[in-house]
């Protein structure tokens, strides 16, 4: 049997819906009833089949007690499986999705930007309130700030002197340690780098409760003033990015700002 004349009928049959019906589903119906079509192996038992659902049920839309609704537009199989039905609806919504071509894009577009906001405050959250810091008693932690009203500055860095005076009478912590940020560049080993620096005191990494995974944390009186204290720790990054995960990098000499 061909397409063309299965299809033909089918359509006629349709009309016994109201016109409301056949102007919103209509060619949704018809589009549906051809998916099924070609996958039927018995094309003319499955078309008259067909035929009768859709004009059996155009007929109840149309003249019954109780009219089928807007978005009944599905007369082909009476108690269609649950995959069926999902293909259906899929074939439907990429066939909408095609006829409009910009709204399709935009929605599409839309979808994307909102997942990947999603996703980026969702990393955000995770790594700032839902995880908890990689230190010892995270909680305990605290930072300090220096205020000067006089100058309008309610949260700002402690100057050097400042830090140690408070560092030296302060009773209410077990202990203080600062960082200074800034940068630093490494040359000698391939094209020179750019690192970020943190400058500590040496109790920066005992009152955190870590400790390096090779080689020593800092000793007390290596920040001393007057101490020759040269000594680095490479972050785990910069370990396996430039170091190249070497097991051997403890007591090598690196040049820093043109200083071994």
């Amino acid at each position: 049997m061909k397409e063309s004349l299965a299809v033909g009928l089918f359509r006629l049959a349709a009309h016994s819906f109201s016109r409301t019906h056949r102007v919103l589903w209509l060619d949704d119906m018809t589009a549906t009833f051809r998916d099924a079509l070609q996958q039927n192996p018995h094309p003319l038992s499955f078309t008259l089949r067909a035929c009768g659902n859709a004009f059996g049920a155009g007929l109840l839309e149309r003249f019954g007690r109780h009219p089928l609704p807007v978005n009944d537009h599905s007369p082909l199989v009476t108690r269609p499986s649950l995959m069926n039905s999902f293909l259906q609806d899929i074939r439907h919504g990429a066939r909408s999705l095609r006829k409009s071509p910009g709204f399709s894009a935009v929605a599409v577009l839309t979808i994307g930007l909102g997942l990947g906001a999603n996703t980026a405050i969702f990393s955000v959250l995770t790594g700032v309130l839902l995880r908890p810091l990689p230190f010892r008693e995270p909680e305990r932690l605290v930072s300090l700030w220096e205020t000067r009203l006089d100058r309008g500055f309610t949260q700002t860095t402690f100057s050097r002197p400042n830090f140690w005076d408070v560092k030296d009478q302060q009773r209410s912590f077990e202990g203080v340690a600062a960082m200074e940020n800034g940068a630093i560049n490494l040359t000698g080993k391939g094209f020179p780098t750019e690192l970020a620096l943190g400058r500590v005191t040496a109790n920066f990494f005992q009152l955190l409760g870590v400790t390096p995974l090779l080689g020593r944390s800092f000793a007390e009186g290596d920040d001393a003033p007057g101490a020759n204290a040269d000594g680095v720790i490479l972050s785990y990054r910069a370990w396996r990015s430039w170091g190249g995960s070497d097991h051997q990098i403890v007591g090598k000499p690196l040049t820093l700002n043109g200083r071994s």
